[in-house]
């Protein structure tokens, strides 16, 4: 087997080890960002965008029980995985240029 120059590491294992991670890590992020409902995104959205901005959203939302189920999703939100907010805003990026 090839060795690097960086310590004798072999080359094909560690490349390997690291695209079947990388491979595996892209799976689950996609299932995470599936398996959210769009108020678990948009609490997520909100919680990325900081709490200044977020309330520049929220009130601008009139329903009352939608107000709520976002409130409740934004309390109730385990940690999110950077991958699975990246694409959570390229899912609200591409909404957003779709409808425009």
């Amino acid at each position: 087997m090839a060795m690097n120059n960086y310590g004798g590491t072999p080359v094909g294992s560690t490349t390997l080890s690291n695209n079947i991670n990388s491979i595996s890590n892209t799976l689950l992020t996609q299932q995470n960002i599936v398996a959210m409902n769009s108020t678990q995104k948009v609490a997520a959205l909100l919680i990325l965008l900081g709490p200044v901005t977020a309330a520049e959203v929220l009130k601008n939302i009139t329903d009352n029980d939608l107000l709520e189920q976002i409130a409740l999703e934004i309390a109730s939100l385990n940690k999110v995985p950077v991958e699975s907010l990246v694409g959570i805003l390229e899912e609200f990026r591409s909404l957003f240029q779709y409808t425009n």
